[in-house]
Formats: structure tokens, sequence, C-alpha cells
């Protein structure tokens, strides 16, 4: 019995390596379409339980500290927000900075770089340290934690198939499409969200798989635990084209706020080589201080926009929590807390378009649109001009309404906020900023971007003549064979033979590299080992895998021209 199953594995073993290498080049999509499904389904599950577990650290803090959040005296208001970040001090402070990164940030990190595996120790910090830093009243917001916790899901899915790192990104983002799909009832937002902001592409390869993960996390998640509402939001429109005028300056103001969050965002994480346990002290104080004032900034905030939305709040106290919603959030993200960005822009989203709102019924000549319409656009358009994401802001409030008669203003104030930002003010997106000293590049031109799509399987040159045989080896058709020499497990020199020519007199020096990484990745390794070709080895076969191929900078370089 166990021949047969060694002859099976044998079989299987060629038939999955084909199916990987047809991944590298961007096909085998049957195989990606069923992956997404996977994917979608093990996130909606994964993300549930994440905001299952912050209600439950919720509760057991409400009830230590005497009520919920808004219940809480002002000396609880202080302390709990100061423990919950003294005990992730305490706990996280061991760890390497690098397992403490977390989000959006840490997924995009890895993506630039050419790495789609995602470190599981990351990712069970984000979950544990997620849920008690969001139940103890500490600001911030769960979609960007839950997006890292559905991309580490489909990379641990990538992972354990051993799929090229090209199409391993795709499924990234349809974990990060998923994540907030079910998260935040908006599948579509979800979907822009991953192509805009985590893969930065739009191509129909990759919207196809994304969107198939977006539906299924949210049929699971709808046939888990049923429909819930985001927001209680009322069915409002534009009373008239009047409204226009009032909605640009609006876009102007809530640009400039957003530039002020990310401004105030990238000050506090210029102390990011401060140690850990001074920097999550730090953020509880600033948190209770925040929450001393009002109570409505702890944890994610979404009771004060339901409370604004229903038009409960006088201006006195949305210009309160508008405050210290923006400083307690920026201290919390830049100091490295692992909570996220997207709830406190939607909170202060909503509550600075109230202020407008109301600010514009007050002083304007003529009748204006109710406050709860300019609520909802500030959503969107903070949102925007936020996470420099105007597709994802305007389908938020698309999703949230369910009302295309706004899709006019929404269009505009989300245009306007986001080039008063970004171009206005030069204010780096949310993710980038909260990085500190610790701020990657992004691939600078659509050649880096290009190469970032294909695997290093799909260009090698697979022509490799075996490392025992002799000088003599039968020469093809083809213009070149490679010769590879290895010394030692980390050493290996390459030669090409010309067809009709003597073997290579000399060896030029190489280095090793997985037949799944990005040719992005096979570049940097060219440039960084200083040689003009990689010997290439099948991924997760180890130091002791045959080279499989070769990688010469000229087939990166004729990739790129299409020669």
């Amino acid at each position: 019995m166990s021949t047969r199953r060694n002859r099976s594995g044998a079989a299987r073993a060629p038939a999955l390596d084909a199916l990987r290498d047809r991944l590298a080049d961007g096909g085998a999509r049957p195989l990606l379409l069923l992956l997404a499904v996977a994917a979608g389904a093990v996130t909606s599950l994964v993300v549930s339980a994440f905001f299952a577990t912050i209600e439950f650290a919720t509760d057991i803090a409400s009830r230590v500290a005497g009520g919920g959040f808004s219940d809480l005296s002002p000396t609880a208001r202080v302390a709990l927000p100061l423990a919950g970040a003294l005990l992730l001090g305490a706990l996280l402070s061991p760890l390497a900075s690098k397992r403490r990164r977390s989000g959006v940030s840490h997924v995009l990190e890895h993506l630039v770089q050419g790495q789609a595996r995602l470190p599981l120790v990351n990712a069970g910090v984000q979950y544990l340290a997620g849920s008690a830093a969001l139940g103890t009243g500490l600001s911030g917001g769960a979609e960007g934690p839950a997006v890292h916790l559905g991309a580490a899901g489909a990379s641990a899915l990538a992972r354990g198939l051993r799929i090229p790192q090209n199409s391993a990104r795709v499924l990234l983002a349809c974990g990060a499409a998923a994540a907030l799909s079910c998260s935040f009832n908006a599948p579509l937002a979800g979907v822009v969200f991953a192509l805009e902001v985590v893969l930065m592409e739009y191509a129909v390869a990759t919207f196809i798989p994304v969107l198939i993960a977006a539906v299924t996390a949210k049929v699971v998640g709808h046939w888990t635990f049923g429909h819930v509402e985001s927001f209680a939001v009322e069915d409002v429109a534009m009373r008239s084209l009047l409204d226009l005028p009032i909605v640009a300056l609006a876009g102007c103001a809530l640009g400039a706020l957003a530039a002020a969050f990310v401004a105030a965002l990238r000050a506090f994480a210029s102390l990011g080589r401060r140690p850990f346990w001074l920097r999550a002290g730090l953020a509880g104080v600033i948190t209770g201080a925040a929450a001393l004032a009002t109570p409505a900034i702890m944890g994610m905030g979404y009771d004060a926009v339901d409370a604004t939305l229903l038009g409960q709040i006088a201006w006195p106290a949305l210009v309160v929590i508008l405050v210290a919603k923006l400083v307690a959030s920026s201290a919390c993200v830049g100091l490295g807390l692992p909570v996220g960005v997207i709830a406190p822009t939607l909170v202060m989203g909503a509550v600075g378009g109230e202020l407008l709102g109301q600010v514009a019924a007050a002083w304007a000549p003529f009748g204006v649109s109710p406050s709860v319409f300019y609520a909802l656009l500030g959503m969107g358009a903070m949102l925007a001009a936020t996470l420099h994401a105007p597709l994802t802001g305007l389908l938020v409030v698309l999703e949230l309404t369910g009302n295309m008669q706004v899709i006019l203003p929404a269009m505009l104030i989300v245009a306007i906020a986001t080039a008063t930002a970004r171009q206005g003010f030069r204010q780096p997106w949310a993710f980038i900023a909260a990085l500190g000293p610790d701020r990657f590049a992004f691939p600078s031109t659509p050649a880096e971007q290009h190469l970032l799509r294909v695997a290093v399987a799909s260009v090698m040159d697979r022509r490799v003549a075996p490392q025992s045989a002799s000088d003599t080896v039968p020469l093809g058709a083809a213009a070149a064979r490679w010769r590879v020499a290895l010394d030692g497990a980390d050493g290996v020199r390459v030669g090409a033979w010309v067809d009709g020519a003597a073997p290579p007199a000399s060896l030029a020096p190489s280095a090793f590299i997985d037949s799944g990484a990005t040719l992005l990745e096979a570049r940097a390794r060219l440039n960084a080992a200083g040689v003009e070709a990689l010997c290439v080895r099948r991924e997760g076969r180890g130091a002791g895998g045959a080279v499989i191929g070769v990688l010469a900078r000229a087939d990166i370089d004729a990739y790129l021209t299409g020669h």
C-alpha cells in the first residue's frame, strides 16, 4: 500500500508543478477562481470570529469598568484605555518590531517587496492584540485589521499549495476584498478597495477572482450570521442643484480635515523608533484624555455615526467629537497599536459632514438638503481623501445609501476632497504615513508594476544541461543552452552554450531564486548579487532542489520590451 501511495504522489507532483507553472504567467484561471471561492469563505469565517472576539473583549472590559463606553464615569474613561495600552505594551514589547507590524500597511509592505507570504505570527498578533485594543476603548478601526486577517488567510492557502507569487498576490487581494465585504456590508467597495489600494491596478484577469471572493464572503456571512446593517441610514437625496456649490465647499473642508488627520498620523509615527511600551502608554494617555472630553471616541466610535445620521447630536458636541477622534485615532494608529484607520475616517467624515450641513442650513440664503445628506457624503469624502481611494469612497456612499440619486454630489465631493488632500496639502495616504521611519518605496513605474504580475517560472529558460552531464551534451536548434555547476549549497556558476560552438570555457557566478518569485524580485536579486543570471529552483524544494531553469537579466529585459 505504501508503494501505491508513493507512485500516486510521484504522479501528482508533476501535474501540480505544471499547474503552478501555468499560474506563473497568469494561466490556470479556473484553479485561481476556485481558490478565490475558498479564500472568500475562509475570510468570512475568520473576520466574523474577529468581530465576535472584539464584542467579547468589549463586554469583559465593560463589566470590569462598570458599564459600556457611554456609561463610564470620567475616571473609568481614562483608566480603561490606559490599562489596555499598558497591557499591550507589556505583552508585545518582547516581540521583534517586524512581528508587531499589522494592518493594511503590513500587507502592502509584503506585496510591494514581491513577497505575498504573510507571517502567521503577525496575523495572530493582529487578531488578539487588535481585539484587546478595541475592546478596551483605544481609538481605531477593525476593518483594516480585518483586511490583514483576510489577506493572511489567503496567504496561508497560497503557501500551502506553493502558488507562485504573482498569483498569490491576486489571492491576497481576494482576502482583502472578502474582509471588507463581510465586515462592512459593502462587497463592491471591498472589490474596488482591493484593486485600488492593495494591488494598485485594474485588470479583468484580477477583477474576476477578487469579485468572486467578495461575493462568496458576503453569501457565507449572510448564511452563517444573517444580514446586519452597518448604519441606520435614511433615504435622502439632494434637494436641488443649488446644493452643488455647498457640496464643493464641503469637499474642500473635508479634504483639509483628511490632510490634518494624516499630518497628525505622521507626527505620531515619527516616534516609531521609541520603545513600544512607551508608545503604547502614550497612546493610552491621549485616548484617555480624549475620552474624558467625550466617550463617543472610544473604540470604533460607530455609535457616534448612528447618532449623527439620526440628527441627535448638536453642533458643539460634534466639534468636540471631531477633534477628539482625530487626535486619539492618529495617536493610536501612528504610535503602532494594532488598530486601523478606516473606522476613524468614517466617524470624522460623518461628524464633519453633519457639522457642515448644519452650518449650510443656518447660513445659506436658500433651502438646502438635510444635514444627514452631508453626513453621508462626508463619510465617502473623508475615506477617499485619507486613503487616496476615490472610487472606494464613492462606492461606500452608494452601498450605504442604496440610492443612486446621491451619485452626482458624491462624485463631486469625493473628487474635490481627494484632490485637496493629495495635491493641495501634498499629504501621503494614511497607510504609508502610519509607517513613519519604516516607510517603504512603492513600484514607481509601470514597468515595475508589470514585473510584479509575472513569476520567474513563466520567463526562465528551461534548457539546462543536467549537472552530471559532460561537456558534450547535444545541442538543439535553439540559440542557447545553460550549464550549471554547484559550488556547495549556496554557490552556483552558470555558462551558456551557443548553438554549434564548444561548451563554455568559463562559468560566471550566479545565485539561486525560487520559481514562484516575481520578476521584480528576480531583478532585485540580480542587482543585489551583482550577477547576470539566476539559477531557478522549484519553490518549496529547499536548498537541495534541482535547478530547473536559468533566468538571465536579458530575459527580463526582453519580457518588458516584448521581444
